[in-house]
Protein backbone atom coordinates (compact mmCIF):
# COMPACT_ATOMS: atom_id res chain seq x y z
CA UNK A 1 0.00 0.00 0.00
CA UNK A 2 1.99 2.96 -0.76
CA UNK A 3 0.14 5.60 1.37
CA UNK A 4 1.45 2.71 4.18
CA UNK A 5 4.55 2.98 2.97
CA UNK A 6 5.01 7.04 2.07
CA UNK A 7 3.62 7.70 5.45
CA UNK A 8 5.88 5.29 7.59
CA UNK A 9 8.99 6.89 5.33
CA UNK A 10 8.28 10.28 5.94
CA UNK A 11 7.79 9.51 10.19
CA UNK A 12 11.35 8.06 9.79
CA UNK A 13 12.70 11.70 8.35
CA UNK A 14 11.92 13.50 11.67
CA UNK A 15 14.68 13.07 14.30
CA UNK A 16 11.75 12.95 17.28
CA UNK A 17 10.60 9.79 15.84
CA UNK A 18 12.28 6.55 17.16
CA UNK A 19 10.33 4.11 15.92
CA UNK A 20 7.89 3.78 13.31
CA UNK A 21 6.28 0.81 11.11
CA UNK A 22 3.33 -0.58 9.47
CA UNK A 23 1.31 -3.76 8.78
CA UNK A 24 -1.57 -4.91 6.52
CA UNK A 25 -3.33 -7.08 7.99
CA UNK A 26 -4.87 -8.48 4.90
CA UNK A 27 -4.26 -7.26 0.97
CA UNK A 28 -7.89 -7.10 0.32
CA UNK A 29 -8.88 -5.15 3.51
CA UNK A 30 -8.19 -1.27 2.92
CA UNK A 31 -6.30 -0.21 6.32
CA UNK A 32 -3.02 -0.67 7.76
CA UNK A 33 -1.82 -0.45 11.55
CA UNK A 34 1.10 2.22 12.03
CA UNK A 35 3.10 2.07 15.08
CA UNK A 36 4.95 5.35 15.86
CA UNK A 37 7.18 5.96 18.99
CA UNK A 38 8.59 8.87 19.49
CA UNK A 39 11.40 10.93 21.96
CA UNK A 40 9.70 12.20 25.31
CA UNK A 41 9.06 15.74 24.06
CA UNK A 42 6.94 15.45 21.31
CA UNK A 43 3.79 12.73 20.69
CA UNK A 44 3.00 9.99 18.01
CA UNK A 45 0.24 12.27 16.99
CA UNK A 46 1.92 14.94 16.41
CA UNK A 47 4.88 13.89 14.56
CA UNK A 48 2.57 12.16 12.19
CA UNK A 49 0.16 15.33 11.82
CA UNK A 50 3.73 16.93 10.71
CA UNK A 51 4.89 13.94 8.48
CA UNK A 52 1.64 14.07 6.18
CA UNK A 53 1.48 17.83 5.98
CA UNK A 54 5.26 17.65 4.31
CA UNK A 55 3.84 14.87 2.39
CA UNK A 56 1.02 16.83 0.78
CA UNK A 57 3.55 19.60 0.57
CA UNK A 58 5.97 16.87 -1.70
CA UNK A 59 2.95 15.53 -3.57
CA UNK A 60 2.12 19.39 -4.46
CA UNK A 61 5.42 20.12 -5.37
CA UNK A 62 5.85 17.15 -7.48
CA UNK A 63 2.37 17.84 -9.08
CA UNK A 64 3.82 21.55 -10.22
CA UNK A 65 7.33 20.53 -11.20
CA UNK A 66 4.83 17.72 -13.70
CA UNK A 67 3.20 20.47 -14.79
CA UNK A 68 5.57 23.08 -15.67
CA UNK A 69 7.72 19.94 -17.88
CA UNK A 70 4.31 18.80 -18.98
CA UNK A 71 3.61 22.46 -20.40
CA UNK A 72 7.42 22.44 -21.78
CA UNK A 73 6.45 19.08 -23.43
CA UNK A 74 3.90 20.19 -25.29
CA UNK A 75 5.51 23.36 -26.52
CA UNK A 76 8.21 21.54 -27.96
CA UNK A 77 6.08 18.68 -29.29
CA UNK A 78 3.73 21.45 -31.02
CA UNK A 79 7.52 22.17 -32.44
CA UNK A 80 8.44 19.30 -33.47
CA UNK A 81 5.83 17.50 -34.08
CA UNK A 82 5.69 14.90 -32.02
CA UNK A 83 2.89 11.90 -32.10
CA UNK A 84 -0.39 13.80 -31.49
CA UNK A 85 -1.81 10.88 -28.96
CA UNK A 86 1.44 11.83 -26.54
CA UNK A 87 0.07 15.98 -26.72
CA UNK A 88 -3.29 14.90 -25.94
CA UNK A 89 -2.26 12.11 -23.04
CA UNK A 90 -0.66 14.83 -21.50
CA UNK A 91 -3.63 17.46 -21.54
CA UNK A 92 -5.68 14.82 -20.42
CA UNK A 93 -3.27 14.99 -17.28
CA UNK A 94 -3.59 18.25 -16.78
CA UNK A 95 -7.27 18.42 -17.14
CA UNK A 96 -7.95 16.06 -14.38
CA UNK A 97 -5.68 18.20 -11.99
CA UNK A 98 -7.15 21.58 -12.27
Amino acid sequence: MPTAFTTHRQLLEDPKVLFAGYKMPHPLEHYFVLKVQTTPDTTPAHVLGNALTELIQNVGSMKNKFEVRAMNALVIGQRTHVDGQYIVLIRVLLSRWS
